[in-house]
């Protein structure tokens, strides 16, 4: 799961991955270079992201056998194999981040051969003693509305760049949640791929309030 997101302006790389790396190492005898034992095990890193590199970077290492050639085997792979992982880890996020120029890039530089989409979203919460409050807000995008909308409705995407479970019945009465459940409610219209309105609200608020979110894409 590696993503680029642009952030307040600017693009920030995160990723967050597992790996499963099989390795083999063979026991010769220091006399007649005979191959006295082969040993397999794996690398196993259970989560590695942009802030876990280098020495910080878990790396176990495992092997099905035992024995004192094996121990000999499992000294290097621990010492020689977790340097060499570890130094490949932070060589593929350098070259993932200086591909995408993420230390030098701002919204401004993004894709600009692509349409500048504006997201104009109106937002009505209904408080305790049910009045309202009405905000409106306006976002600048270097994509076409098609894209845009893509990431909006499309379940997998949204899952992907909240890095939760996203649920979306993208049509009008259709149920969503965000983020687990947290966020939930329903689409009041659906109007591909110029926008939707939707009841909102948060899992902990009381069952009678809510937000009506109104979303439009508008090309410019």
């Amino acid at each position: 799961d590696c993503l680029i997101m642009n952030r307040k302006k600017k693009v920030i790389c995160s990723f967050d991955l597992r790996m499963e790396i099989g390795w083999e190492g063979k026991v010769l005898d220091e006399k007649t270079g005979d191959e006295l034992q082969t040993v397999t095990g794996k690398m196993i890193v259970p989560d590695v992201d942009d802030t876990t590199l280098g020495d910080d970077m878990q790396v176990d290492v495992t092997c099905a056998e035992s024995g004192d050639l094996v121990d000999k085997v499992m000294g290097i792979v621990r010492t020689t194999g977790r340097k060499f992982v570890r130094k490949g880890m932070e060589e593929f996020a350098l070259t993932l981040k200086d591909v995408h120029n993420v230390a030098n890039k701002t919204q401004s530089t993004v894709s600009d051969s692509k349409t500048e989409t504006v997201v104009s979203t109106a937002t009505k919460t209904q408080t305790q003693k049910g009045s309202t409050d009405t905000l409106n807000l306006r976002l600048d995008w270097r994509c076409p509305p098609t894209e845009l909308w893509d990431c909006l409705t499309n379940q997998a995407k949204a899952s992907a760049y909240t890095r939760s479970n996203v649920t979306l019945e993208v049509k009008e009465g259709g149920a969503f949640s965000y983020l687990g459940g947290s966020i939930n409610g329903t689409f009041l219209s659906v109007d591909a791929p110029k926008g939707f309105s939707m009841k909102w609200r948060l899992d902990n608020w009381d069952p009678n309030w809510y937000s009506e979110v109104n979303i439009t894409l508008n090309s410019e």
